[in-house]
This record gives C-alpha cells, structure tokens and sequence, in this order.
C-alpha cells in the first residue's frame, strides 16, 4: 500500500518537474511560436485581400443537395471550362489558380448549391462567378443530368454582393503559432533528454538526497535571522549525524563560500552553543581538509539553476569521502525568474534562534578576510 501511495505521488511530481524544465526554455518556445506564425504568414498568401462572388442555383428537386453539390463541382473546377470562362470573359488568369479559389456549398436538402469564386479583383470574380453558373446551366442540361428548367439561377452575382476577405485568415496563422509551439516543446524535450537542467533549491536537494537548508535570495546577502536559522540547522544537523567539522562547498566555482562559511560559524557561535560544530570553506587554502577523526558533514550550496552534469563532483566527493551531506543552501542568481522556481513553504524556527536584528549581512569578504 504505501508502495503504490508513494507510485501514485511520484507520477504528478515527474510531470511537474518535466513541465518546469520545458518552461525554463520559454525565449525559445516564444521563438518557435513566432516563427511558425510569421513562416505562415509568409505561405499562406501575400496580403493581398481576396473578393468574392456567389451565385446561387437550383439543380434538381429529386435529389439531395450534396450530391448536386457533387455533379456541380465536377463542371465549375473543370479546368478546360474554366479556361473558356476566363477566354470570354477576356480575363488573364492560370485556370489552375482560379480552380482551387472556386467552391460548392450545398444550400439545405433542396438541391439548391452555391457557386462562389475568390479573386483580387472584385469584377474579375463577378465575372467567373457568372460565367461558371452559366456553364454549369449548359452542360447539365446537354449531358442529360437535368432537365429544362433545371437547372437555373436563383441569384446571379453581382459587384454590389461581393465580399472584402483577407487571403491569409486568422485561423492560418494560429495553426502556424501552433505548430511551431508542438516542435520548440519537442525541440526542448530533447535538449533537456541530452543535458538536464534542475531547476529549483528543493530539486537541486532532492537530486543530493539531501534537505534544503535555506534559499538565499539576494546573494550575497543574507539576513541575520536567515543566518540564525541557517547555523542552527547545520548545528542540528551536525549533533544527528555526529560529525565535528562542516565543510561548505560549492557546485560553481563563481560562488566563495568562504565568507558563508565564516558568518555560519560566527552565528553559531554567538548564540552561545558550546556542541557548535566547526565550520569552515572545503579547500579554502587549496588542500581537502580532512579530519584527523573522519568526522565530518558537507553543506553543498549550489544556484537555482544548473544542469544535472554539474553536481557530478560534488556526487563523486560524497562517494569517495563518505561524507554525509547536512543539507544544501540554494543561491538565487540575478536574472532567474522566480515562478521557475517552487515556493517553498517556510518552516516555523525556534524562538531561541530568533535575531535581534533584521539587517542584512553582506558575505563578501572584506579586506581582512572577514564577512561583512
């Protein structure tokens, strides 16, 4: 049972993170989805805007509409009929253009069919649309389809019914948006199957199998109830897993967790804790320190934001030393935009590390070496 509890929660939690990875790439998406709307912007036409004119006719009463509709099409599309439309009328047009702008509509079950032909030129279309009714009219009533009076004009077109319409619809350039929506997500599910990205200070501390200590949102400061907070839970943390000495790394070399370091230990110790682990930067004098006694913890602080390649030599520490791992400070970079990033509930924190002060610490390192 909790088995399939634990299954079940997984499941959600896997498209979630999913989801966030694809969104982090969301400049591309934008890309894509302009591309594809401009490409069939560029396809669909030349924004010239498209006249149409209708005609509508009856061709038979014994029948049903679509299937008149059906002998209708066969006469209007007929590219020869066409071109001795466009020869009589005295029209410069390619029959097979004009052909794929003509259309059929049947009108209701009364084998009344409407003839309509789209052209830039409004009187050019008048003009195929009539000429085609006509057309039809004759070859039905010659071939035997129908007989006379069948079939006839209900309504001949006219310059005064066109109708203005753009050659390149709204619809054609969603569908473009759309499409180029379906390949940048395809797009970025692949860049993230070749080099994932985690994203967030609680998926960063999942990977780790770690808890999350804290997320230092304006780096490199940090508040003084912050810090309290944070050298209490490494102080915990230290006394569960009785190790002596914490050692803060690093998953980017850009981040000096030395100055972290100092104002972790000094926070610790001015709270009066006499079982204060020592806390010191892993590496600071360019050697591993390692402890005479093998006890020691690891604070891994690492950005929001990192691909899955970069906590490989901070997982290879951790299996060459055995070290265990307290917990991990996420670093909130300038820039990241913070609905990417899970908000985390905040835990309620003991009284007794409550700070007097609200202030925040800066933790570059002065001069003298010391956090300021």
């Amino acid at each position: 049972m909790v088995l399939s509890l634990e299954a079940e929660g997984r499941v959600p939690m896997e498209f979630k993170e999913a989801a966030r990875r694809i969104l982090w790439h969301y400049k591309l998406l934008i890309l894509f989805v302009v591309t594809g709307g401009l490409m069939s912007l560029a396809l669909s036409g030349d924004g010239v805007p498209m006249h149409v004119a209708s005609s509508r006719l009856v061709v038979a009463t014994d029948v049903e509409s679509d299937v008149a509709a059906g002998s209708v099409t066969g006469i209007a599309t007929s590219e020869a009929r066409i071109a001795e439309v466009l020869a009589g009328a005295n029209i410069d047009r390619d029959p097979g253009s004009v052909a794929s702008r003509v259309s059929i509509t049947p009108i209701g079950s009364s084998g009344v069919v409407e003839l309509a032909v789209s052209d830039p030129d409004p009187v050019a279309a008048v003009a195929i649309a009539r000429g085609l009714s006509y057309e039809v009219i004759e070859v039905m009533r010659r071939s035997g389809l129908a007989q006379a009076p069948l079939p006839y004009l209900v309504s001949t077109a006219d310059i005064s019914t066109t109708q203005a319409v753009s050659s390149t619809s709204v619809q054609d350039v969603a569908l473009g948006a759309l499409v180029g929506l379906v390949l940048g997500i395809l797009f970025t599910t692949l860049l993230e199957a070749i080099s994932p990205t985690i994203i967030g200070g609680d998926a960063i501390a999942a990977e780790l199998r770690a808890p999350l200590l804290t997320v230092v949102r304006h780096w490199p400061r940090i508040d003084e109830q912050e810090m309290a907070w944070l050298s209490w839970q490494v102080g915990a943390g230290a006394r569960r897993l009785h190790v002596k000495t914490v050692d803060i790394t690093t998953v980017d070399p850009s981040i000096d967790v030395r100055p972290l370091a100092q104002s972790v230990s000094e926070s610790a110790e001015s709270y009066g804790s006499t079982r204060a682990p020592h806390i010191r930067a892993l590496g600071a004098d360019g050697l591993t320190p390692f402890s005479a006694n093998g006890s020691v913890g690891l604070v891994i602080a690492a950005p929001t934001v990192l691909k899955d390649a970069d906590l490989e030599p901070v997982r290879e520490l951790m299996t060459v030393t055995g070290w265990p791992t307290l917990g991990v400070i996420a670093i909130e970079r300038v820039g990241v935009h913070r609905w990417f990033l899970r908000v985390r509930s905040k835990r309620r924190r003991p009284s007794e590390v409550a700070a007097p002060s609200q202030q925040p610490r800066s933790l570059r390192p002065s001069r003298s070496g010391r956090a300021s």
